[in-house]
């Protein structure tokens, strides 16, 4: 099959079968006119010409451009795209051995609990838009949504007075998330000074500019990305990393893993686990800053200093310092 045509079939059936989110969508298509486009300089036009060799050349040539994250990301667009072909039109699948490793994992960046007091206490909401950016924040925040989620959040699923936002996510899941009761007050002026001036159908978007424009990501991005800045903050926060602060003071407030996962919507436990990362990290610090460097009792018969033999044997890390002074003694 012709490329493009190859590539077309693909998404049509990602959105209308598979009902992919419109990110997702987004993000295949990207990432297959790349590999579209190498296929082109390599005067490839038809998806049955394809080779596994040909893939890995692709996977390769990416290496000076972007990360192993996305790298790994583009490969299984590849995959699930030669898989699409091979199942229903009974072409041979080059894919089946590609797979590249998306490396390390990053910890995920969040706010600090002084940080968030910061941006509620100094945030002025005294204009409409002022008003509709403090209503943004908390809403990010304190429910922990996407930013996509956030744009597109429908009138007839914000209650405010039930504290209950109805979330449609990836996959067209919807979750149940709670409002905390601390947002209820600015979500309700939101609605009462600025949102109520607009037309109010089940289906309008909750969040509008003061203008009755909607608003989109971007919007969302650049006005986190001066807000902060001109609080002073360091920490490079994204609403992203809004929704990252979100887990981590829950997890560190005592919430239980399966109950994080269910409130962002994440399919697989495992994608919610980074965050006992963070929370490990902050017990190790703690830990290491309060016990003492050195026993306060002396037992005897426990040697404090690794015995010859082992350190002969390879069993710790060589310290050139301590081997001279240890191994020295006769």
């Amino acid at each position: 099959m012709e490329i493009h045509q190859a590539i077309d079939r693909f998404l049509e059936s990602a959105k209308y079968y598979e009902h992919k989110s419109e990110n997702t969508i987004s993000n295949y298509r990207r990432d297959l006119l790349k590999y579209a486009a190498f296929l082109y300089a390599h005067e490839i036009q038809d998806t049955k010409d394809v080779t596994p060799l040909l893939l890995e050349e692709f996977v390769i040539s990416e290496k000076d451009h972007f990360s192993m994250a996305s790298i790994a990301r583009h490969a299984a667009a590849i995959r699930s795209l030669h898989h699409f072909l091979s199942a229903l039109f009974e072409e041979p699948n080059p894919s089946m051995l590609l797979k590249v490793s998306p490396g390390g994992r990053k910890l995920p960046i969040f706010a600090s609990n002084a940080q968030m007091k910061t941006i509620f206490s100094q945030l002025h909401h005294d204009t409409p838009k002022q008003l509709l950016h403090l209503a943004l924040f908390a809403t990010m925040y304190g429910c922990g949504v996407r930013v996509n989620e956030l744009c597109t959040l429908p009138m007839n699923r914000v209650m405010i007075e039930d504290r209950i936002l109805r979330v449609m996510g990836k996959g067209s899941k919807e979750r149940l998330v709670p409002i905390a009761e601390g947002i209820v007050p600015i979500l309700r002026q939101y609605y009462e000074e600025v949102r109520c001036q607009y037309p109010c159908s089940a289906n309008a978007r909750f969040f509008l500019q003061p203008n009755g424009k909607k608003i989109y990501p971007r919007y969302v991005q650049r006005m986190v990305k001066k807000e902060i800045n001109a609080l002073g903050i360091r920490t490079k926060l994204t609403p992203h990393k809004f929704r990252h602060t979100f887990a981590t003071h829950l997890l560190q407030g005592g919430a239980d893993l399966r109950s994080i996962q269910e409130l962002l919507g994440h399919s697989q436990i495992t994608t919610t686990e980074i965050y006992t990362h963070l929370n490990t990290k902050d017990l190790l610090r703690g830990y290491q800053k309060a016990f003492p460097k050195q026993p306060p009792i002396h037992f005897p018969g426990i040697r404090t200093m690794p015995s010859k033999v082992a350190l002969k044997q390879g069993l710790y890390p060589k310290d050139r310092k301590f081997e001279k002074i240890y191994m020295s003694k006769k």
